[in-house]
């Protein structure tokens, strides 16, 4: 278990704070998994993750207002100028909120 992993999942449950709910984004060479912030195992999955050749990348995080879902996502902060990371993350938005809106109709 490493100081890094712990301030993660400590970062992911303070950004879930006012949000119905938010996800840790683990990237994969082909592949994405979610570190839920309401898994009561979350450390143990992100270690799991990582063992398995996974990196953190990001943060995913939803809520309604007056607008309706909203969505919101960001590199984590050693991926803040890297465009390929925004980009990876932008394109998984787009489609997690489509995913969000037909769960939540």
């Amino acid at each position: 278990m490493s100081h890094r992993a712990i301030s993660l999942i400590e970062e992911l449950r303070e950004v879930s704070v006012d949000a119905e709910g938010a996800a840790l984004v683990i990237g994969f060479e082909s592949s994405t998994i979610f570190v839920w912030s309401h898994d009561s195992d979350a450390l143990d999955t992100l270690n799991a993750c990582v063992d398995a050749g996974g990196h953190p990348v990001g943060l995913l995080r939803w809520f309604r207002d007056v607008k309706g879902i909203q969505v919101q996502a960001r590199t984590l902060e050693e991926f803040a100028g890297d465009e390929h990371f925004r980009k990876y993350l932008n394109d998984l938005l787009s489609g997690f909120r489509k995913e969000l809106l037909k769960l939540k109709c």
